[in-house]
């Protein structure tokens, strides 16, 4: 605290000071989380991406125990083309749409990660 100045300044100062360490740790909090969740999940379609998604798989096998288990992979054909043709947000859209229909196919309670 410099000469001549308040307590009450002093206080205040150390009140701003803690309060922008605890904004900055929160920032940083969420950034990591938000990190965390990439490297298992797609950030357009929210499904698990490769690495996600053999994890999932793995789940699965090792949860099987003796029932009947079945992987399903999709792969939309000539995809460079829909971005091509419609840019990226038309593929983005196109990509998003299919995975939203993917799931409403399949119950949640059979897919790997649900």
């Amino acid at each position: 605290m410099a000469a001549g100045s308040s307590p009450l300044a002093g206080s205040l100062e150390l009140a701003l000071a803690l309060f922008l360490l605890l904004l900055v740790v929160h920032q940083v909090r969420r950034r990591l989380q938000k990190l965390a969740r990439l490297a298992y999940f797609d950030e357009l379609t929210g499904l698990p991406n490769r690495t996600g998604f053999k994890r999932e798989v793995e789940r699965a096998l090792a949860g099987a125990s003796g029932r009947d288990t079945a992987v399903l992979r999709l792969d939309l054909d000539r995809f460079r083309q829909i971005n091509d043709t419609l840019g990226h947000g038309g593929g983005t859209a196109a990509a998003t749409r299919c995975c939203v229909r993917s799931q409403r196919a399949s119950p949640r309670s059979r897919r790997a990660g649900s």
